[in-house]
Order: structure tokens, then C-alpha cells, then sequence
């Protein structure tokens, strides 16, 4: 009876921590601006009860309205949970922020991890609004485990006298397509995998790793296995991991070692859905780059 019991709540809390999961936001908030000054940005994550993210990434850009001008001088990302492992610009309106180790202490329920500022240029009027868009939010429970989020946009309305905004819902990311087994002359199937994309894992070996998307979890694995130590010598999954310097297909890229310029290269990708998708296929000492 007392097993029967036991294994009734492991199962109801398994069922509640994904559903949880399944829940989890990254929002940025709504605010007012006024030309030629700075709008600064809320960004929260929100959580169901009992779940908790250890690692986090996202993209942050911001998309002019009609009317509203181009940004003139680049966004920047102030973090209140840590320092990020990665807090870069990719062009004036897009930051790309991402936490690699565990936050101590995890994040729970409702938690703003920082602000976007964002410059309004001086030639912005009253009444055009500008989108903050949170794109390809991810993140881990345990630096391991994914924990599935979507994106929640933001607003910036210019002003001469303060107004209040709605919150606009983003579209989460479709995943990449897993890649089709290439038959050899010999009739071997050679197997390509996905550069980045090396989590989760059973192993080193082809198949072994990967589900077809890069994401969080796929950063934080590169980024352990830059400090840590990396697969084997001569795995797929160190080929995987090893993206710098970048595949000129259909030759492959990389040097043969982990370092900070791989984890940059894929937190990229992760990120930014026009990268492009690099598979490679092994044999033996030979290599195949492709863009998918």
C-alpha cells in the first residue's frame, strides 16, 4: 500500500512539473518613452508553481511600428540574477542574452531577471509604438533538462503625456527537421547530425545525441565542455560541439578544440533563426559539411 502511495505521488508530480513546464514565460513589459530619451524595459520570466529554471536564454529585439524611425543607437541588456555568460548585440535593435551556469538560487515563480534599454531616436513622434519582442526563449531546470517557454512581447508607446500598453503574444520558433540517413557506396548509412545541437545525450556516437533543435540546453552543454572537458577525440558529438571556425560546405569547420568563440557561435544560433542550420557527416577521418 505505502509503494502504491508513493508511486501515485512521483507520478502526480511528474505530471504537475510538466505541465508546469509547459507554462513558463519570458516577458517583456510595456512602457512610455518620449523622443530622443531612453525606454527602459521590464523582462521577466514567470513560472507555474514547483517549477524552477537553472539556465536561460533569450532573444531580445526591438521592431518599429509604422511611423515610429529605426533605432539610431544600440539596445543594451542590464541583468539583476547574475552576470550572463553571453550579453551581446547583433545589430542595433537585437540583443542576445543567456545565462550558461545554474542561478543560485534557482528562479521561481514570477522573477524580472533584468532590463532592456532601449534609445528612441529623436526624430520619433507621439503615438507610433515600438514592439519589444522576446524571440526563442529557452532555458533548463537543471542545466540538462529542457524546460519549454515561449516568448511574451512588450510594448513602447512615445508620448508627450504618460499612456498605458498591452503586452502583444509572440510565435515560438517551429524546430529544425531531423536529417535523413545518407546511404555510402558501400552501403553503410552515413548519419549526419546537426552542428550545435548536442543535447540531450546518450553518448558521443552518431544518434547518440541532439533532437533537432539548438536551444539552451545545447549552449550550456558547449559552454561545460569548453571548461570541463569535451566528448571524446574523434567523436561526432565533439564535431558537433566544435563550430569555429565555421563550415565552408562542403568542408567542415572547426579546429579540433572547445572553446569560448564555439559556445558564441551556437548561443547564435540558438538565437537568431536566419543562421544557418550546418549538418556534417563523419567517416572515419573524413568530414562533409551541408547547410541544411
Amino acid at each position: 500500500m505505502k509503494g502504491r502511495w508513493l508511486c501515485a505521488v512521483s507520478l502526480g508530480a511528474w505530471i504537475g512539473a510538466a505541465s508546469a513546464r509547459a507554462q513558463t514565460t519570458v516577458n517583456a513589459g510595456s512602457t512610455d518613452a518620449v523622443a530622443g530619451a531612453a525606454a527602459d524595459v521590464q523582462i521577466t520570466i514567470v513560472l507555474p508553481p514547483s517549477a524552477s529554471c537553472a539556465t536561460l536564454q533569450f532573444d531580445l529585439t526591438v521592431v518599429p511600428g509604422a511611423g515610429a524611425p529605426t533605432l539610431e543607437a544600440a539596445v543594451t541588456f542590464a541583468s539583476v540574477v547574475g552576470p550572463p555568460g553571453q550579453n551581446i548585440n547583433s545589430g542595433l535593435a537585437t540583443r542576445l542574452v543567456g545565462w550558461f551556469s545554474n542561478f543560485d538560487p534557482l528562479l521561481m515563480d514570477t522573477q524580472a531577471v533584468g532590463t532592456l534599454n532601449v534609445p528612441i531616436p529623436a526624430s520619433a513622434q507621439p503615438g507610433p509604438i515600438y514592439a519589444v519582442t522576446v524571440r526563442n526563449p529557452s532555458g533548463t531546470t537543471d542545466g540538462e533538462m529542457g524546460l519549454p517557454m515561449t516568448g511574451v512581447s512588450g510594448l513602447i508607446t512615445i508620448v508627450v503625456a504618460p499612456s498605458t500598453s498591452t503586452p502583444t503574444p509572440t510565435a515560438t520558433p517551429t524546430p529544425t527537421a531531423t536529417v535523413t540517413p545518407t546511404p555510402t557506396s558501400t552501403g553503410v548509412p552515413l548519419v549526419s547530425f546537426v552542428v550545435c545541437d548536442v543535447s540531450p545525450s546518450s553518448g558521443d556516437d552518431t544518434g547518440q545525441f541532439g533532437d533537432g533543435v539548438i536551444i539552451n540546453s545545447d549552449v550550456v552543454a558547449m559552454f561545460r565542455g569548453s571548461l570541463l572537458g569535451p566528448p571524446l577525440e574523434g567523436s561526432a558529438r565533439l564535431a558537433a560541439m566544435d563550430s569555429a571556425p565555421e563550415d565552408a560546405p562542403p568542408r567542415c569547420g572547426g579546429n579540433g578544440r572547445i572553446r569560448n568563440n564555439d559556445v558564441v557561435a551556437c548561443f547564435k544560433r540558438s538565437l537568431i533563426p536566419e543562421a544557418p542550420r550546418v549538418t556534417r557527416m563523419l567517416s572515419g577521418a573524413s568530414c562533409v559539411a551541408a547547410v541544411q
